[in-house]
């Protein structure tokens, strides 16, 4: 008779648990996004390089990467910069401070933007700076000068249509390096993507 009872406690206890997993199933995912890649091979830019990219497979530059060296002689410095451009088909997500959002990876990017940023098509955006001064140790200014495997959002027009993505890069302020990993497309148009998906 005690056996029967344990067998039924646990039979119901087995019940129960069963009944509450059944609460917790994962609910189905919405079939990702077509996207095309873009594989930058993690090239390096070091100061006085640059790189061009077409994103969209038509055979024109959407996106590139630069430098340029600004003298300040009013402040006695020279600043070696890095930069993220678009072409005039190409938007950036830019804040009022010229500045593109860091996003970590699988972050969604809609075609609506982000708080605080609009969508700007031929934007120069600074990466990262190194400020040489007359008086002082060189440093380093800018939102990216840390990035490891960070993500930035972009939207490529083709005709009416925008179609979002991103690309992600990393900076190295040790040997003053952009790094260039990979971008991803959207290959329907208005559709929300996330990042490094």
């Amino acid at each position: 008779m005690k056996n029967s009872i344990f067998f039924l406690i646990l039979i119901g206890a087995a019940m129960a648990v069963a009944s509450c997993s059944k609460e917790h199933a994962t609910r189905p995912q919405a079939p990702p996004v077509p996207m095309r890649y873009t594989s930058f091979s993690d090239s390096a830019i070091p100061f006085g390089g640059h790189a061009f990219y077409d994103l969209d497979g038509n055979g024109s530059t959407d996106i590139g990467f630069g430098t340029q060296l600004v003298g300040d002689p009013l402040s006695h410095q020279d600043k070696r910069q890095w930069y993220a451009f678009g072409t005039f088909n190409t938007f950036f997500a830019v804040s009022n401070n010229e500045e593109m959002p860091f996003l970590p990876i699988d972050h969604p990017v809609t075609p609506g933007g982000f708080p605080g940023y609009s969508w700007y098509n031929a934007s120069s955006i600074l990466v990262a700076q190194q400020l040489l001064s007359e008086t002082g140790p060189p440093r380093w200014e800018g939102a990216w000068k840390d990035a490891t495997h960070s993500f930035f959002p972009l939207q490529v027009q083709r005709g009416d249509s925008l179609y979002t993505g991103w690309a992600e890069i990393s900076f190295r302020t040790a040997d003053g390096r952009l790094f260039l990993h990979r971008a991803g497309l959207a290959t329907v148009a208005g559709a929300i993507v996330r990042t490094g998906q």
